[in-house]
Parts: structure tokens; sequence; C-alpha cells
């Protein structure tokens, strides 16, 4: 059994190496194979992890929460693994072990830290046997592939009967609240949120992003919102059941920022954890209410393992962004945020962050149609694009395969016609970009998962990244 381990292990890497060699990432085929030769390969690897093993899944905020978690284990002196391209299928996750372990099948670090996708939860998490896993809501994403939002919550069900360590659960998601009463008795659950902004200026937090639960996960009745921060997170109550947000054990307040620079958090740790009574004030260098969560799922997490806050606070605020999501790319003369968008949610948020920041802005607008991008690109006319109606200042430049139906989109939304130009081609199209910002004037790049892919090459083809296995 060793043998054939060891043989899935070799296989495996030279797979990766002769991938890297032609300039393709590698992330799936060697696992793929590796699977093949050892059914087996993930629980026998993971298995040799003697510290932290944990699983972070959500719709949204999965890669930066699971690069957060792995900057505070390092600020903690742990190593870590993790699957830092984005790969989190099972044979992404399988490639990540791969890459990573030694021809014995064993991986010498103190932990690993794998983001995995929703519908493959229930596949990995039997496999990975994690102590800590992080749930970090449910949105409306790629309906041709995960269906409705009850079957994506189905299967993270389904993979939590296999928890039996700490699970910590974004409870302003009432889905994800839900799930929270049925984990296993044998896992303990530590529940996190935001509580209002000190500031107080809340009111419009979010009240332009799409909702996609409005009604009792219990009863069916709508729900009361008190407080809506994006989507269909805030403080909720049902006045016909009585279901509503439940106490937290781990709460955030945003204290300041707002704008691309990004964002101050009080987090306290309120109960059910070694740190309890205590709090942390961090800025965080990603934008965003939305990376304000997942700092905040990352805390929760690392807290949960006993984590002190010295490593947390210093965990947050070293993180300068990760590949493809809210990434601060160095220009000769400016600046360019790259921020994956694959949702009507997420897309929404991405945008009132942008357009927080004052001036003239060129943003470029990559949609494609692929599988990993979702067929269906209907929910592009869900996203709120309204509030670039009067920013005159804002130019957009559309690529992709479906570069035109992003151009319908903005005219629709009011963006006048001579500040879309129309560049299907994404190789022009960053060099459009380009041309037209820098210096005082920042470019957003805004893909959906295979226009990054494509958009990234480019850059580092220009000599501004490194290939996304590298960092």
């Amino acid at each position: 059994m060793r043998l054939r381990l060891t043989a899935a292990v070799a296989v495996g890497k030279i797979l990766i190496k002769l991938l890297r060699l032609v300039r393709r990432s590698g992330t799936t085929l060697p696992g793929r194979v590796s699977l093949i030769l050892q059914p087996a390969l993930i629980e026998k690897i993971s298995d040799s992890v003697p510290n932290v093993r944990a699983a972070i899944s959500g719709t949204n905020g999965k890669t930066t929460t699971a690069a957060l978690l792995g900057s505070i284990l390092q600020s903690a002196g742990m190593s870590t693994v993790r699957n830092i391209s984005g790969a989190n299928l099972l044979s992404g996750v399988a490639t990540t072990l791969v890459e990573h372990a030694d021809l014995s099948g064993r991986l010498t670090t103190d932990s690993l830290v794998i983001e995995v996708d929703e519908a493959t939860m229930p596949l990995v998490t039997p496999r990975l046997r994690p102590e800590l896993t992080i749930i970090t809501n449910f949105f409306r994403d790629q309906l041709d592939r995960f269906g409705e939002l009850d079957r994506t919550v189905s299967l993270v069900r389904e993979s939590l009967a296999h928890a039996s360590g700490r699970v910590c659960i974004n409870v302003d998601d009432p889905l994800a609240a839900g799930l929270a009463r049925e984990v296993s008795s044998s896992s303990q659950t530590v529940l996190f949120g935001l509580r209002p902004s000190v500031d107080g200026d809340e009111d419009d937090r979010g009240s332009s992003s799409p909702s996609d639960v409005q009604f009792c996960p219990d009863c069916g009745v709508r729900l009361h919102y008190l407080r809506n921060t994006y989507g269909h997170l805030g403080d909720y109550s049902c006045s016909n059941c009585g279901f509503e947000k439940p106490s937290l054990d781990v709460s955030g307040e945003i204290i300041g920022g707002g704008g691309a620079e990004g964002t101050g958090l009080r987090i306290r740790f309120e109960a059910n954890l070694p740190a309890a009574g205590e709090a942390v004030e961090v800025f965080l260098r990603i934008p965003g209410t939305y990376n304000a969560y997942n700092a905040l799922a990352a805390a929760s997490g690392a807290a949960a393992l006993g984590l002190d806050l010295d490593a947390i606070r210093e965990g947050l605020e070293s993180f300068a962004g990760v590949f493809g999501r809210m990434e601060r790319v160095t220009l000769p003369d400016g600046e360019l945020m790259l921020a994956l968008v694959k949702n009507p949610v997420g897309f929404t948020e991405v945008l009132r962050t942008v357009a927080a920041s004052e001036g003239p802005a060129v943003m470029l607008l990559a949609i494609n149609d692929h599988l990993a991008d979702g067929t269906d690109i209907s929910w592009l006319w869900d996203v709120d694009f309204s509030r670039f109606a009067d920013r005159e200042e804002i130019q957009f430049i559309v690529s992709g395969l479906r570069a035109e139906d992003m151009a319908v989109r903005l005219k629709y939304a009011g963006v006048p016609l001579s500040n879309i130009r129309v560049q299907p081609d994404l190789q022009e199209a960053v060099g459009a970009a380009l041309g037209l910002g820098g210096g005082e004037v920042p470019v957003f790049v805004l893909p959906t998962y295979t226009a990054m892919l494509g958009l990234r090459k480019s850059l580092v083809e220009r000599g501004l990244v490194g290939r996304m296995w590298e960092g």
C-alpha cells in the first residue's frame, strides 16, 4: 500500500512539473491521475499533518478566508500548506497534497488549510477529517451547476455530518444559522457575525445588493431585518415562529475605511472560546464589508484553535490580498486591482467598494461563459451598476466572450455610451486599460474566473505579476 501511495505521488509530481514547463497551472490533472492510482491518497497524506487540518467552504470568500487563516497560522510560527490557486474540487485538493508531500506521502508542515467547493464538501470532508471547518455564507451562484440555494445548503449539511472538531459558521446568513442548529453534537460550533458599526454609518450598507433569502427557512414567512450588511446578511428575525439571528461567540465591528484602501475592524471574542472577554483591533489592507466577514471568519477559526491575539492581529494586518481576489498589482506608474466576480451579490459589493473611491478610474470588466464561469450570464442583470450612471470620470472597457452583453448591461444602467469601449480580446483589453490608467488614475479589473486566468496570463507576460503557483 505504501508503494502504491509513493507511485501516485511520484506520477502526480511529474505531471505538475511537465505542465508547468509548458506554462500550464496543472491544478487538476495531476490530482485526478494520482487519485486513480491511489483512491485513498487524500486520507493518507492529510493524516501526516501533526497539528491543524482546516476546511473552508461557502459561496463567497473561501479563497481569501483560507489565505487569512494561513497568514495567522504563520504568524503563530506554524508552517502551512493550502491550495493557493483556488483549485477546490477533489482533484485540485489532491494536486495540492501531492505537490507538497514527499515521496513517502508525508507532509512536513504543521498545518493544512484547504478551501473546498460546496458541492465537493461531501467528498472531501470524510477524507480530510478536518479539526476545523469554516462556513462563510450561501449565495445564489452558477445556477446551471449548483441549482437553487437549498441544494447547496444540503450538500454542506451532508458534509458536516462528518465534522468532529470546531465548526465556525457565519450566522449573519439565515441559511447558515439554520445549518448551525443541525451540526452534530460531536462538534462544537463557533458562531460569528458583524454588529452595527460604531460610527453608526451603516443604514445604506449593502442596501442595493440583491437578496437571495427573503423568507424564514423554518416557516416561510418573510423575514424582518433590523439591519442589513449586504445581500441577505444582517440582523434578522421571524415574527411568526421566532427564528432569529443567534447570539454570537465572535463579533466584528467596522470602525473605519470603506474605500479601496482597506477596512478597520474590531473583533470581540465573546463566548465559547479560550479568548472569551478579549478584543483586538486591526486595519485590513483588503477593502469591503465582504472582506471584513472573511477576516472575522479567519479570526474565529484561529481563536477556536487557541491561537493568541497577537498572532491573529499580525496575521490579519500583514495580509495584502490573494490571487485574483482584490489582488493589488504595482504598475510602473500606478496600481491595478484585480477582483474576481462570479455572482450578483459579490459583483455588486465589489462595485460598491470601487465606487467609494473618488476621482477618475478605469474599469475593465471581462465576462466569459465557460463551464467554470457559469454558462448562464443572465445574473448580470441582477448586479447594481446604477451607481456609475453619473460617474462620467470613469471609463469602462468590456472584454471576454460576452463583452457585447456586458456593454448592453452598462447601457441600460445609464452609463454613457461614450464611456464604454468594447474590446473582446483580453490581451488588447489589458493594453487599453493600462494605456488609459496609471499615475493618479487607478485601474480596476473585474473578471469572471476563466477571464481572470487569461487576464492574469497577460499580466505575467508583461512582467507585472508572478505565476499563480509561485505566490
